[in-house]
């Protein structure tokens, strides 16, 4: 997952008073730590990108009648296609992998896949207004740069600090809460420092809490990379990418069964940014949930277990 280095945090951590446990002997962590999602409403679409900074231009517009290059680049509905083989085609290259390689989204629109293969990059200032609908969070990850700020229709309503990035991570996490602009209004980021600055994934949502981490939350990953040994005993590792999973037990009041229950279920599929335990970290990330389960104890207790794995990373370069 955004396996992060630094973060910002903007608003203390909500907290629930004493909570009933009703036959259940965990406790919640610290008196009672929310665990929650940041959800967007919708992707970033030709229709809801506002404005951006990053030109697309770091390639050509694909056309169906030019006669390509082996080894030539285009781009075809915002990402990049690399030519296998020289000629010409009326195909569209996503359509065409016997003659086009897909290499990512072009530099203007990497920010917004939630796959983090690679960051979008430039000079001085990195600045994209999307239409994103009632935005009370704005998490950025994978930030390189000094300051961030952030914007309704234009008008600056918070300015942070990124946070140094902890060896052996090489940028950040900026996470600004307790915001409320309106689903008219249009959501701005604007990265600032020297040299290249570079975001690797923006995301603008509602925060919405999902109940009480239980004292047992835990968080590991799993790495793809492979051992191989050959036929003369020689040992080699193919590093790929891993995820960061998180696992939690999470407690309900009986009446927020539901809520929470459709809050998950139209969350499947849709990667969102969850935070397990406010204030550490490790307990965060942009993924998807595995599977969960609530168990109704009473009428006025739940409990249910969620297991979410973050987006696959494959280096220290984005956290």
């Amino acid at each position: 997952g955004a396996v992060a280095a630094g973060i910002v945090e903007l608003d203390d951590p909500q907290q629930f008073g004493e909570v009933p446990r009703h036959g259940d002997d965990r406790e919640p962590v610290d008196g009672g730590v929310i665990v929650r999602v940041i959800a967007p409403h919708a992707t970033v679409t030709d229709a809801t990108l506002y404005a951006s900074s990053i030109a697309e231009d770091e390639h050509s517009a694909w056309a169906a009648p030019t006669v390509y290059a082996a080894g030539q680049r285009v781009i075809s509905a915002h990402r990049v296609f690399e030519r296998l083989t020289p000629g010409a085609s009326a195909t569209l290259p996503a359509d065409d992998p016997d003659n086009w390689q897909r290499i990512g989204w072009t530099n203007r629109w990497a920010m917004f896949d939630p796959a983090m293969a690679s960051p979008s990059t430039a000079a001085g200032s990195i600045t994209a207004e999307i239409l994103a609908g009632a935005v009370t969070d704005v998490v950025l990850l994978g930030v390189v740069g000094s300051q961030v700020q952030v914007t309704a229709n234009g008008s600056t309503v918070r300015t942070v600090s990124v946070p140094a990035p902890a060896a052996p991570f090489t940028s950040s996490t900026v996470h600004v809460t307790g915001l409320s602009i309106s689903s008219g209004q249009r959501t701005g980021i604007v990265v600032t420092g020297s040299g290249t600055l570079q975001l690797a994934h923006v995301l603008a949502g509602e925060n919405i809490d999902l109940g009480v981490t239980l004292d047992d939350p835990s968080v590991g990953i799993t790495d793809r990379s492979t051992v191989e040994t050959d036929d003369f005993g020689i040992t080699r590792v193919v590093p790929r990418p891993y995820n960061r999973w998180i696992q939690a037990s999470v407690y309900l009041p009986g009446t927020d069964v539901d809520r929470v229950a459709p809050i998950l279920e139209g969350l499947r599929a849709v990667p969102a940014y969850w935070i397990a335990m406010d204030g550490v970290e490790a307990l965060s990330c942009l993924g998807v949930y595995r599977d969960w389960s609530i168990d109704v104890q009473t009428e006025d207790s739940a409990t249910y277990s969620i297991r979410l794995d973050g987006m696959a990373r494959n280096d220290a370069s984005i956290a």
